[in-house]
This record gives C-alpha cells, structure tokens and sequence, in this order.
C-alpha cells in the first residue's frame, strides 16, 4: 500500500503566559482509503515558571493495516474493515520541583468509532472487525525523577475505562487499572 503524510504545526502565543499550539494532519491512502484531515490543538497555560495547565484536542484516522485485512483466512468471509476515527479530549496538570523532580496528573475522554478489534467465529476461527463505538474515560497520576548521573526514575498509575457503548461490555485490551515503573540508566 502507499500512503503520503503531511504534518503541520505552529505555536501561537496569545499571552505571556498562554499559547496556542495548533496542527493539522493530511494523511492520502492511495490504495481505497481516501484521504482525511485531522487537527490537534493545545492550550497551554503556564501558572509560573514551575507550573503548567492544558487542554488538548485532537483528532486522527488509521486505516487497518495489511496484516488487519489480509493475514487471517477468516477475514475473507467477513465485511471490509473500515478506517478507525478517534477524538481526544484531556485536561494535564503538571508541576516541576527544581530541574530533577515533575510530577502530573491528567484527566482524559476518548470517543472511537469503527475501533478495529480482533475477535473469532463461534468455532474459533480469528478475525478483525470494527466496533461501532468506543468511549474511555480516565485519570492517570505520574512522577518522574531525572539525575546528573543519567538515572530516569519513573512511575504512573491510570483508572480508566474503555467500553463499547453498542454492546455495552469493557474492552478486555484495556485494562481498568494500569500501574508502570521504570528505571532507565545510560
């Protein structure tokens, strides 16, 4: 498949302590996709030198890859899978503690539709098929420590919840809570 990709992007300051930053997104599927535009923006609010609030909204599109169509001898049997949308909506505090120490804590809404998701027949055989309608809400808390020495220390926690709102059940790929930690040394 050929697929050409064009990004644009620029920051807007509308205050000393508030900016705007904007982008657009072409995306051409040369092959029977069509093509799609799709914004981002964010308005940054910078309540002092060690403190920032956002507001983000974005858009995208992913067309199912070939794997998706192609790979399951099922998939033959089934109806062309469409092209996956998604709007995002989140709300990101962060705050900096020197230039070591930041941690945040960020509030987020996801409405998809046409999700691409693996499911099977009734005698097992897999294939991909689109979800109608996808909502997820969550909170994700985050601290993060970097050293002279190189040492990233990370860790996050999120409750979020992911469900189909037409058949009414949570996506088992996305789990209600979700913990990370990581060390990172040079």
């Amino acid at each position: 498949s050929d697929t050409l990709g064009l990004y644009v992007q620029d920051e807007i300051r509308l205050h000393e302590q508030l900016a705007l930053t904007a982008g657009l997104r072409f995306d051409r599927y040369f092959d029977n996709f069509g093509s799609t535009l799709n914004p981002r923006m964010g308005l940054i609010y910078s309540a002092s030198r060690t403190a920032t609030l956002k507001a983000l909204f974005g858009r995208a599109y992913r067309a199912p890859n070939p794997f998706e169509r192609f790979y399951n001898a099922e998939q033959a049997n089934q109806p062309e899978l469409n092209p996956e949308t998604i709007k995002t909506y989140e709300l990101v505090y962060e705050q900096y503690f020197g230039h070591r120490y930041r941690v945040g804590a960020s509030a987020y809404y996801y409405d998809v539709n046409e999700l691409i998701t693996q499911t099977q027949t009734e005698l097992g055989d897999q294939y991909f098929a689109n979800l109608e309608e996808v909502h997820a809400t969550g909170i994700e808390l985050e601290a993060e420590g970097k050293f002279d020495s190189g040492v990233r220390v990370a860790v996050s926690y999120a409750l979020q919840k992911a469900q189909d709102e037409v058949g009414g059940v949570e996506l088992s790929s996305s789990p209600r809570h979700l913990a990370k930690a990581s060390l990172t040394v040079p």
